[in-house]
């Protein structure tokens, strides 16, 4: 399972990534099986919020969902082109090929997106997380 330091993650999130395990003498830094690949993940929630601080620092709060219980967070990539913001999130999870079964359980992980301060007051910015769009005005 890779592991980043944007990981915040749940009780629940924990818990499904053990059920997905080999078992007690699999080793947790193994690559996960070749029948795992890398897919976006399915986005719950988005909410853009600014700390009260000079100047004004972004963040994206997302919420973003592992669709069984094989499903393990992977990784959230930011990047910026002028007035507009894409983060795409992504799970691993198992393939069109996988030779094993999943528990039907649906989880969820949630980060907080640090986007900075380099905002232009009065300015609308776009905030594209995979599917999800939402917009804001800089302070």
């Amino acid at each position: 399972m890779k592991r980043t330091s944007l990981i915040v993650g749940s009780v629940a999130v924990l818990l499904l990534a053990v059920a997905c395990s080999g078992g007690a003498d699999e080793d947790p830094t193994d690559p996960p099986p070749t029948e795992y690949v890398r897919q976006r993940a399915p986005i719950d929630g988005v909410e853009i919020t600014i700390a009260e601080s000079f100047p004004p620092q972004y963040f994206v709060r997302v919420t973003s969902g592992l669709p069984s219980g094989c499903v393990t967070f992977d990784a959230i990539e930011t990047t910026r082109d002028g007035n507009t913001i894409e983060i795409a999130v992504w799970n691993l999870g198992p393939g069109p090929d996988a030779t094993f079964a999943c528990t039907a359980i649906y989880g969820i992980v949630e980060n907080n997106v640090a986007l900075g301060t380099d905002f232009e007051s009065g300015a609308e910015y776009r905030v594209e997380v995979n599917d999800v769009v939402e917009m804001f005005t800089a302070q």
